[in-house]
């Protein structure tokens, strides 16, 4: 009798899948002001390939920002820096690719040298300012994506069970609504809000 192998029984292996297949995420891109610009869903994981294309797609026909804040920036700044795409490499070559100022503080290392150089928010000017008692202060909310994606996520379990369609739909009618409600509390605090793209 022949003996099958390890190796053998790995290639005979099928896999198959039953039932619904699940998104991983979804990515949002917001503006300072805390409109949001734009929404994709990434189905297996939050790649930086994925992102990165996610920014390019988004802004590529339009007005690009001076600056794209991330929580991971280290890791996007260096996929792209060196990606092979040149067209990807002189998108991104304008772009301040910092870290949120509370990610920056409390999720990166210190002894991380290239975030330290290239990725601190600190190490940009032009986000800051200084007060009239002469302390530094930030232009803008770093971190209103990760507050704009703790009210985005109380939606989720709401579109477990939603077909594609349907969850399509549902999200981008819940964005719409915010961005209403957003552009009025703008203009009730008199900040002048107009359309950026």
């Amino acid at each position: 009798a022949q003996q099958v192998t390890d190796q053998e029984k790995k290639k005979k292996t099928v896999q198959a899948q039953f039932g619904r297949k699940r998104t991983h995420n979804e990515q949002l891109i917001i503006s300072p002001c805390g409109m949001i610009l734009a929404r994709e869903t990434f189905y297996h994981s939050e790649a930086f390939s994925l992102v990165a294309n996610f920014c390019k797609s988004t802004f590529e026909n339009r007005r690009k920002p001076n600056h794209f804040i991330y929580d991971t920036n280290c890791i996007l700044s260096k996929f792209v820096r060196k990606h092979p795409d040149p067209k990807m490499r002189e998108f991104f070559l304008d772009i301040g690719l910092a870290v949120d100022v509370f990610h920056f503080k409390s999720k990166h290392k210190e002894s991380d040298t290239y975030c330290g150089q290239n990725c601190n928010p600190y190490e940009f000017p032009e986000l800051l300012y200084e007060d009239r008692n002469g302390k530094l202060k930030w232009y803008f909310n770093t971190s209103i994506a990760e507050q704009t994606n703790t009210w985005f996520g109380r939606y989720h379990p709401m579109c477990r069970e939603m077909g594609s369609v349907f969850y399509d739909f549902f999200l981008n009618q819940m964005i719409l609504l915010h961005n209403v409600e957003k552009k009025k509390q703008l203009t009730i605090d008199k900040v002048n809000p107009r359309y950026w793209i």
